[in-house]
């Protein structure tokens, strides 16, 4: 669901964006075209009439998106002035009145349309472009090096020895199975780990010792640019496999291997018998 809140309100917020930019275009289009003016009339008519409610809802769903988005709403970021930019449009068609004495209230609202229009542009490409497209792909594996943690570390866990990895490619064991060949419990259980943060948290079903759902129910991750496409990606990875030896999303492999990590936290409290891979911890430098 938090996904949905941020990803997917985003996107809906750019369509929206988009709908309202319509009654412009359309009305440049009526003048550069002559011979479909009529269309382009009768089409811009329609989409001015839902001008003012589509812009409202513009704004709901951008206050929605930035509230879930892990940015903080009210800081210096792309997202924060779009939100901005879209209260001052609402703004200048309230002071319409006021305004018609400096040149008119709808020159103000188109250049502020055409500043929003470019900070769009710029907010997807400050949050990684298009990630619906990233998330399809896979991403690199991690490669395991053993390492002692020394006791009462931060990273240290007190249910499993973990282990040290690093971000670099390299080609998963195509033998290693941990979930096949164990016994789990059917039930939901909740496992909890580190990603880029802590409190990184999932809630992993179990049916006929199969896994069928896994969802991140919180998380304190910083810049959905990194975490949005694994926590869209790997639980599924994780289902469709059945196992949690998976490849990480690139650019965003400290909040694949928290959910990882968190999955198998949760199985280790599910398992009857069998072996629950040690944990991973990612060294280096964060993204």
């Amino acid at each position: 669901m938090e996904v949905f809140l941020n990803f997917g309100l985003a996107w809906i917020s750019v369509l929206l964006a988009l709908f309202l930019s319509v009654s412009y275009i359309t009305k440049k289009a009526f003048i550069e075209f002559p011979s479909k003016r009529t269309f382009f009339i009768k089409l811009n008519k329609k989409v001015r009439m839902y001008h003012k409610e589509v812009g409202i809802i513009l704004l709901i769903t951008g206050l929605v998106h930035g509230i879930f988005s892990t940015e903080v709403l009210f800081s210096i970021n792309w997202g924060t002035a779009l939100w901005i930019i879209s209260i001052l449009l609402g703004i200048s068609w309230m002071l319409r009145k006021k305004l018609a004495k400096r040149k008119g209230w709808i020159y103000y609202h188109r250049v502020l349309v055409v500043f929003f229009l470019f900070t769009i542009v710029i907010h997807v490409v400050d949050v990684g472009g298009i990630q619906v497209f990233k998330a399809m792909g896979p991403g690199p594996s991690v490669e395991i090096i053993e390492t002692t943690e020394p006791p009462g570390s931060p990273t240290s866990s007190p249910k499993s020895q973990e282990k040290h990895v690093t971000p670099e490619s390299a080609t998963p064991d195509p033998t290693a199975k941990p979930i096949e060949g164990n016994i789990y419990k059917d039930g939901t259980y909740t496992g909890e780990a580190t990603g880029y943060k802590p409190g990184l948290v999932v809630s992993v079903t179990i049916k006929d010792n199969e896994i069928t759902i896994i969802e991140v129910t919180e998380h304190n991750e910083v810049n959905s640019k990194f975490w949005s496409a694994p926590v869209l990606v790997i639980p599924n990875r994780i289902i469709e496999s059945q196992d949690t030896e998976v490849d990480t999303i690139t650019g965003a492999t400290y909040t694949s291997v928290g959910i990882v990590n968190a999955v198998r936290d949760a199985l280790s409290q599910a398992l009857v018998s069998g072996t629950i891979p040690e944990n991973m911890i990612l060294s280096g430098k964060r993204n």
